[in-house]
């Protein structure tokens, strides 16, 4: 009762789907007779829980169905096997710039659109990373938990039933899979609805020897990895704390140490290509900004990316990702407003005017001060130019 109550007063509407759905599901079970007035009750009720939840929020509604869209445009271009693992963070964005590309900003969604890690739908995010090969095996491991469910039906099993069902119906809505406690109860669940087929494996006397010294080893060398990693990202947290220290000169040795153990991580490559911007050191930022740009799409990436460009001249690739994350973020000012200064370095006076009216005429999603001070500085500009 507490954590239905947690789940309503937070307002979380895939959990309000979910445990509705399992409620419904149990009681349809318990009180209605006939299997297709079980099936045709419960999947109605559910198609009715879920166009409520959409009139909840209406606006975030919209924003995942602009995530959903531009994630089957991946899906288009990879159906089979998918763009690969970790496909999603490194090419997302880069749809999501496509679809405002070809549709402007006067699209429903403009406004919504924001800078995306996660696709909000697990099955999809299946589908953009292993394509329909991927999604047949996983709804093949479904019906064979389905059919293990039916065989010898017992409470316990039932338990397990509705756990997966829960996380299932959460899953089209949201990303359980990111968080360890969501792997964890689905191995469990897994575990208790397959027990039965289990215990009927018999493993010799060096089965089980095998299996235990294996498990021990993997144990160990997990532990190692553990301390590895932790031993990382404090040397990353200290790096991080003395480049907001602007003590640029001695948080850099600390990123160069670290970069073999980080090599692939966007996140640490981002933070190490910033550090360069600010110490001044722009082909090293570019390099490693370049690096990072392999596994991310990001909003954030492509301004940091305009900054170095302009910051060593090159005014055409600045301006290309200056528009790239103005795309991406349609709703943003900061992209239109580094355009803004670019043009005006490069004293491309139709662009500048041109800019400076977007900036101007463009509605904020959220009216700050920093919003305002950019509208009226390039309002002031522009008439100061004209005079």
């Amino acid at each position: 009762g507490v954590i239905v109550l947690a789940i309503f007063l937070s307002h979380s509407r895939s959990g309000m789907v979910s445990i509705a759905a399992v409620c419904v599901m149990f009681l349809c079970g318990r009180f209605v007779h006939g299997r297709l007035w079980r099936y045709l009750l419960s999947v109605s009720m559910i198609g009715l829980l879920i166009i409520s939840s959409y009139w909840l929020k209406k606006d975030s509604a919209d924003g995942r169905l602009l995530i959903w869209q531009c994630g089957l445009e991946m899906v288009k271009d990879a159906p089979w096997t998918g763009h690969g693992l970790g496909s999603f963070e490194a090419k997302y964005m880069d749809y999501q710039a496509d679809y405002f590309k070809e549709y402007g900003s006067q699209s429903r969604y403009a406004m919504l659109a924001d800078n995306v890690k996660q696709p909000f739908n697990e099955y999809l995010g299946v589908l953009i990373n292993f394509g329909i090969v991927g999604l047949a095996l996983l709804l093949g491991i479904v019906g064979a938990l389905v059919y293990c469910y039916k065989q010898n039906l017992t409470q316990e099993k039932r338990i397990a039933f509705y756990i997966l069902l829960s996380i299932g119906i959460f899953s089209f809505f949201s990303y359980p899979f990111m968080y360890p406690f969501t792997w964890m109860v689905t191995f469990l669940a897994v575990i208790m609805l397959t027990a039965d087929y289990l215990k009927r494996i018999k493993i010799g006397t060096w089965g089980r020897n095998i299996m235990y010294t294996a498990t021990m080893m993997c144990f160990f060398w997990g532990l190692v990895r553990l301390g590895e990693r932790t031993q990382s990202e404090r040397g990353w947290q200290e790096a991080s704390e003395l480049a907001l220290c602007h003590s640029y000169d001695e948080a850099l040795p600390y990123y160069v140490s670290l970069k073999h153990r980080f090599k692939d991580n966007p996140y640490f490559l981002y933070n190490y290509a910033a550090v360069f911007t600010e110490a001044k050191e722009y082909e090293k930022a570019l390099k490693v900004a370049l690096e990072c740009r392999k596994y991310w799409a990001d909003y954030d990436l492509e301004l940091l990316l305009g900054d170095i460009y302009r910051e060593k001249k090159d005014y055409k690739q600045a301006e290309e990702y200056y528009m790239s994350a103005s795309y991406m973020c349609p709703s943003r000012f900061l992209p239109l407003y580094q355009l803004y200064g670019l043009y005006r370095e490069m004293r491309d006076d139709a662009k500048l005017f041109l800019t400076a009216k977007k900036i101007v005429k463009k509605p904020a999603k959220i009216n700050s001060m920093l919003i305002k001070r950019i509208k009226y500085q390039v309002k002031k500009e522009c008439e100061l130019f004209a005079d």
